[in-house]
């Protein structure tokens, strides 16, 4: 028969064998589960406008879809923005109305990297790009 200090200490010993042992067998799943992380949500995109759209448009309108133009010019009564990348120069004339005096856009075009006329649905399109 064992003596009561003796077993003690064994069971002592095989709880202490049995915490040093190794991590869970391979048929076990790991104490930690992966977290899966959400990719960050791109910010949806502005609607594009249009030339047909641009046509008629007060000064604001037109700054809050362009943002500031680059070159600003101001006449009697006309006004010339203009926005500008690598890809072209955007001219946009904006007249003031005779009720209001509200600047309006009346015309706009388009001019490639050398000055030769653009295509002006292609120039609004990379601006907004």
């Amino acid at each position: 028969m064992m003596r009561p200090g003796v077993f003690s200490a064994l069971a002592g010993v095989a709880v202490l064998a049995a915490a040093c042992g190794g991590g869970p067998g391979p048929d076990q799943p790991p104490a930690v589960t992966p977290q899966t992380v959400d990719a960050p949500q791109a910010k949806p995109e502005k609607p594009r406008i249009t030339t047909a759209q641009l046509l008629g448009q007060s000064a604001g309108w037109l700054e809050a879809k362009l943002g500031a133009p680059a070159f600003v010019r101001h006449d009697q009564h006309a006004h010339m923005w203009q926005y500008k990348n690598r890809e072209c120069v955007l001219n946009v004339f904006l007249y003031e109305d005779d009720v209001a005096a509200h600047p309006r856009v009346a015309h706009f075009d388009a001019r490639g990297p050398g000055g030769t006329n653009a295509d002006r649905g292609a120039c609004l399109a990379a601006l907004q790009d």
